[in-house]
C-alpha cells in the first residue's frame, strides 16, 4: 500500500495538494505523506488504536523521562534541538541509531554545539534561523507517534542548573504529524556537520 500510495503522489499533477488530500486520510492511522527535497514517501508503521491524547508536563528530571520515551522507540527519532551537551541523551540516541532506529538530529549552527556536541556516528545536520538567528527549536518526534516539546534544550546545564519544562504528548497523531513535517522542512537548508 504504501509503495502505491508513494506512486500516486509522484504521478500527481500537484504532488504537494495531493499529499495533503491523502494525508487527511491515513493521518489517524499513524501514517503520513511527508515530502524531503521533492520526494514524497510514506513515514510511520506503528498504528496508536488508542484514539485517547496524553500529555504530560514535566519540570524536574527531565533527562529521566527523554530516556523512557526515546527507549520505546521503534522506527524513527526525530530531534530539533538547539543545543545539545547531555551525554547520557546522546549516547541512548546511539543505542537506537546503531539498533537501525532511523535517528537524525538537527542543531542550531554556533559555537556551543561545536565546542559541546559528543562525537557521534548518527546523522547531525546544523542550521541557523530564518532570519540569521537560531534555530531555536525544541521538540522530538518518535515514531510520528509521541512528541517531545517544551523549553528544555538536551544540556547538561538544562538537567542541574536551569528551570526547565518538557511536555510528552502522546496519541495526538496530527501534532506528531505536524512537528514531523517541520522536521523535514528544516532540514531541507541544513548543513550536515562535518565529523
Amino acid at each position: 500500500m504504501r509503495a502505491i500510495l508513494e506512486v500516486i503522489v509522484k504521478e500527481s499533477s500537484s504532488p504537494e495538494e495531493c499529499a495533503q488530500i491523502i494525508n487527511t486520510i491515513i493521518t489517524n492511522d499513524g501514517y503520513s505523506v511527508v515530502e524531503y527535497n521533492g520526494i514524497y514517501s510514506i513515514t510511520g508503521d506503528m498504528v496508536n488504536h488508542n484514539n485517547d491524547i496524553i500529555n504530560e508536563a514535566k519540570f524536574t528530571k527531565i533527562q529521566n523521562d527523554i530516556l523512557i520515551a526515546l527507549s520505546k522507540a521503534k522506527i524513527s527519532v526525530w530531534v530539533a534541538v538547539a543545543w545539545i551537551s547531555n551525554i547520557v541523551i546522546v549516547n541512548k540516541l546511539e543505542e537506537l541509531y546503531h539498533a537501525g532506529v532511523d535517528v537524525k538530529i538537527l542543531l542550531n549552527r554556533d559555537y556551543t554545539n561545536h565546542k559541546y556536541f559528543p562525537e557521534t556516528d548518527i546523522p547531525v545536520f546544523e542550521k541557523r534561523g530564518r532570519g540569521g538567528g537560531k534555530m531555536h527549536h525544541k521538540f522530538c518526534v518518535i515514531d510520528n507517534q509521541v512528541v517531545l516539546h517544551g523549553s528544555y534544550n538536551w544540556s547538561t546545564n538544562a538537567e542541574t542548573k536551569n528551570d526547565e519544562g518538557i511536555t510528552t504528548t502522546h496519541g495526538d497523531l496530527q501534532m506528531a504529524t505536524a512537528f514531523s513535517l517541520k522536521f523535514k522542512e528544516l532540514l531541507n537548508d541544513a548543513q550536515p556537520v562535518e565529523k
